[in-house]
């Protein structure tokens, strides 16, 4: 569990708890009321005199799905999420101990970002957002993907309307999008890589769907009781460094990892009747951790210790569970353990056995259980349909 500063816990939830500064909680509440809301806000005074706290309650009532005269509900998805900590998009930062270069540059690169956006926009799509989780996880369940579709152009929508009020003269909407993720690759250099590695893996990927060598994995699917599933995730994850005492590990539909906090990172698995799905979920997921889990405590909750971008993370990840997780050596020492717990699945199956059958490329459709070989191809996939809709304007039905 990570540690909450008693002045967090114990700070006023709302405008009329704020003692001493009448006139400030009045003006807010009148704007949020009036929904005329500035760009920025620059509080000012002595230490002590409530400039965070109110502007935690004002961020939360910006937010909020059922402000009350003018404060937050405190009841809503919004207003939970901002006092659990975990909307990214609403975070606290001490200024006095986050004053490096690292940390003014992603504060105001973050600032530019939101400033060009009107705040009633922004509003309603990250109320959209909020929404679209619960939607997907229904029409997932149900294998209805038009029941998504309608929610899918909103989001759309709403990412091509901001990239286009933070373009700058002549530059792509989708340029723009993918400079938020890895700066200074946009269409011209992600053409050029993914071209060559179609190039490159789509007639190896041919090659090896038409060789006569055939391994077996069909043991890797059958009755593997849950429990017992979750034992060996527990003991792979505390095997490639996961640390227990700084994170857990839960359930979700689909795996993740969130870090509240270099000592509070959280992430998720799926156990299905594939053995190997729960199993590289783990060590992926497992990787991203280490990786938030090895940020310096001077840099935990800081915009520069968020990671030096997505693609660094999830190399790190893909490392474990690739470069690792499915080499011979990896298992040398913990298939005993695996045979353990699944001896009667695993019946005759040796570890050399085991580790072809984990090594097998058979493609899919779920990019997260796809092999080491045509995984990328789902990211280029992915590439090429994103750069449609947004550029191309295809229509999300296709």
């Amino acid at each position: 569990m990570s540690y909450t500063a008693l002045y967090r816990k114990f700070r006023p939830g709302e405008f009329e708890d704020v003692k001493g500064q009448d006139h400030i909680s009045k003006t807010l509440q009148n704007q949020i009321k009036a929904d005329r809301i500035g760009h920025a806000y620059l509080f000012c005074g002595t230490r002590g005199t409530g400039k965070t706290s109110v502007a935690k309650i004002f961020a939360k009532a910006v937010n909020c799905e059922h402000p009350v005269n003018g404060s937050p509900c405190g009841e809503c998805a919004m207003c939970r999420a901002i006092q659990s900590q975990t909307l990214m998009n609403v975070i606290e930062i001490d200024a006095a101990s986050n004053n490096g270069v690292d940390n003014i540059r992603e504060i105001r690169e973050e600032a530019e970002q939101l400033e060009c956006i009107p705040p009633k926009e922004y509003r309603a799509y990250q109320e959209l957002v909020a929404e679209s989780a619960r939607i997907w996880a229904r029409a997932r369940e149900e294998k209805d993907f038009q029941a998504f579709a309608p929610t899918l152009k909103k989001i759309i929508f709403w990412q091509k309307t901001f990239a286009g009020y933070r373009a700058k003269a002549g530059q792509k909407l989708y340029d723009v999008m993918l400079d938020s993720y890895e700066k200074g690759f946009g269409m011209k250099e992600l053409d050029e890589f993914f071209g060559l590695l179609k190039k490159e893996l789509v007639p190896l990927l041919h090659q090896v769907m038409e060789s006569p060598i055939r391994i077996s994995d069909e043991f890797l699917t059958g009755d593997y009781p849950e429990d017992r599933q979750r034992e060996l995730a527990e003991y792979l994850a505390e095997y490639v460094g996961f640390d227990f005492r700084k994170g857990v590990l839960s359930e979700s539909a689909h795996p993740f990892t969130t870090s509240l906090h270099n000592h509070d990172v959280r992430i998720t698995t799926h156990y299905k009747n594939s053995l190997d799905s729960s199993l590289f979920s783990v060590i992926h997921e497992s990787g991203h951790a280490i990786y938030e889990m090895g940020i310096g405590d001077q840099l935990t909750q800081t915009p520069a210790g968020q990671g030096a971008s997505m693609g660094m993370h999830e190399s790190q990840s893909r490392f474990f569970e690739n470069i690792l997780g499915r080499s011979e050596s990896f298992w040398v020492p913990v298939y005993g353990k695996v045979k353990e717990l699944f001896g009667e699945q695993l019946k005759g199956i040796g570890r050399e056995q085991f580790v072809r059958a984990i090594n097998r490329v058979h493609p899919g459709l779920i990019r997260t259980e796809a092999d080491e070989l045509t995984y990328s191809l789902h990211v280029l996939v992915r590439y090429e349909l994103e750069k449609a809709l947004i550029e191309e304007d295809l229509p999300v039905e296709k």
